[in-house]
């Protein structure tokens, strides 16, 4: 019998640096342990990807936009390696598959490209042979085989196209374990998480929050996908027909907080 996929996207908010690895793999076992295989897609820890532009410019300054996206990709490439080497490390046979591997085809400008098709059957075969494979988000190949970037957003917009083509779930991982009113880390009363969100209001909301590039591929197709965290089970689930909150729970012998206010515009 096949078992079930289910596609996680760990950002760099959950993967800040190297050191948050450890931790990641553990989200990848709780799936494991539930039956499923994964497809785990890494961004680059934070900040690498400016870093690499900066680099690139410094040493060309009119360096082409494939010559860009080469140096660029490097970010995703370490990431992926090393969740890798940490998941086998921790006995989860893991294989990894890069963009000269298992290459997410694309069209339009080099480095805002669109992804439009994947070698699933390649995935296939690799997940006969293991239960967790480790991809790169943001990256993908043109149709004459030269690195593209898939753009702000685009890292989960890998993601996203990849579940959809596979015709399996699809968690994005935040630091936030949902979607909320306003950022759960500003100073004030908490805001309410919620536990639904329709296309149409996730579309209204500022790329800080949800990237609205996955977000409308995904709206255009009807594919639902669900926003958490590490170790979460619950989250929120995006493209249902209605927006729902969560209540907050009452502290003992007191009040809720301050009546709900509009997500900040950053």
């Amino acid at each position: 019998m096949t078992r079930p996929r289910i596609v996680l996207k760990f950002g760099s908010s959950v993967l800040p640096s190297p050191a948050q690895l450890e931790g990641a793999a553990v989200e990848v076992e709780r799936w494991l342990e539930r039956g499923y295989q994964v497809l785990a897609v890494v961004s680059a820890f934070r900040g690498r990807t400016d870093d690499l532009y900066q680099v690139a410019r410094d040493l060309a300054p009119g360096a082409t936009d494939s010559d860009l996206a080469q140096v660029v990709a490097i970010g995703e490439l370490e990431s992926l390696a090393q969740f890798t080497l940490v998941l086998n490390a921790r006995a989860t046979p893991t294989r990894a598959l890069d963009t000269a591997m298992l290459a997410i085809k694309t069209a339009g400008p080099t480095l805002d490209a669109e992804p439009i098709d994947v070698n699933t059957e390649l995935l296939d075969r690799y997940f006969r042979q293991v239960s967790v494979v480790v991809m790169p988000g943001f990256l993908g190949r043109d149709v004459d085989n030269r690195p593209t970037l898939l753009g702000r957003g685009g890292s989960d917009l890998s993601a996203l196209f990849l579940a959809h083509a596979l015709g399996c779930p699809c968690r994005l991982l935040k630091d936030t374990g949902g979607v909320h009113e306003w950022d759960p880390a500003c100073r004030g009363p908490r805001p309410r998480r919620f536990s639904e969100l329709s296309f149409e209001d996730a579309l209204q909301l500022d790329d800080d929050v949800l990237q609205r590039k996955g977000t409308r591929f995904c709206a255009e197709r009807s594919f639902r996908f669900v926003v958490s965290g590490l170790g979460y089970a619950e989250g929120t689930a995006v493209g249902g027909p209605l927006t729902r909150l969560v209540p907050l729970a009452l502290p003992a012998g007191g009040v809720a907080g301050a009546p709900p206010r509009r997500p900040p515009r950053r």
